[in-house]
């Protein structure tokens, strides 16, 4: 029988799990309780709760068998709020799974770190889905599910976009996170379409002009323009900003720096 396109996936990660070494890891921490047991609590279950019992790429593919009857599960869950408390219970469960692997720095492809990473953004947890992104970002080979049709940079930028755009209609902060994803994409020269990257930083421009921080608006203005010419949808907000700083009082010397700085 042709093996699909996830099959293969799997596969393949073992594969190369085995290569790099995989050949034990943490144990798995006791799970929250649930509405009903997850696949993989009936493992450990089985194991008598020593995921010891079950090492190297034995541990990675029953995760994976776990995974697959989770996302089973929550996929005959109608509610979104609904979805999202199951989904926290069901992160903890693999949590110490993905956290050893980041600490020990294999670099193989985890589609359990890929997944856990999806949900903290479902759940709204920009803090830890933003830090395991960014650090599946750095190893290679990593692979979005099937259902995705993004590459995973693609992902966390578009993840953070909506976040960050939800949090400015609900007149709150995106700072730190927005502002760190953007000076992580420019300093690692990220390969984005001009219009992921442009609107990051149109969205920060947003956010700084909010603010009141009108000479950083103008700047991240300059910036989206720059990376997605004429169509980042900041010409408004620029001539607003460019009219704020006119009708301001005179910079303070922290300003005159900071402009600077930004110019």
């Amino acid at each position: 029988m042709r093996k699909n396109k996830l099959q293969l996936i799997k596969d393949r990660q073992a594969e190369l799990a085995k290569e790099a070494g995989v050949t034990n890891y943490s144990e798995i921490a006791n799970p929250a309780k649930a509405p009903a047991l997850s696949n993989l609590q009936q493992i450990k279950q089985a194991n008598n709760g020593d995921s010891g019992a079950a090492q190297g790429n034995d541990l990675l593919n029953q995760l994976q068998a776990a995974m697959e009857t989770d996302l089973g599960r929550l996929s005959n869950i109608p509610v979104i709020e609904d979805k999202a408390k199951v989904k926290v219970d069901l992160i903890k469960n693999y949590l110490p799974f993905v956290k050893d692997y980041i600490e020990k720095g294999h670099n193989y492809p985890n589609s359990i770190a890929v997944q856990v990473m999806v949900w903290l953004f479902d759940i709204g947890d920009i803090e830890n889905a933003l830090s395991l992104g960014l650090a599946l970002n750095h190893m290679p080979h990593q692979i979005m599910p099937e259902r995705f049709k993004r590459d995973l940079p693609t992902y966390i930028a578009d993840e953070v976009y909506e976040w960050a755009n939800s949090q400015f209609k609900a007149e709150q902060s995106a700072s730190p996170y927005l502002d760190q994803f953007v000076a992580v994409t420019l300093n690692e020269k990220w390969d984005l379409h001009p219009l992921v990257l442009g609107k990051n930083m149109a969205m920060l421009a947003k956010h700084e002009f909010a603010k009141g921080n009108f000479i950083r608006s103008k700047h991240w203005c300059e910036k989206a323009d720059e990376a997605n010419p004429g169509k980042a949808g900041v010409k408004g907000l620029y001539a607003k900003t460019l009219k704020a700083i006119e009708e301001s009082p005179p910079i303070t010397g922290v300003e005159q720096y900071i402009r600077s700085k930004t110019a």
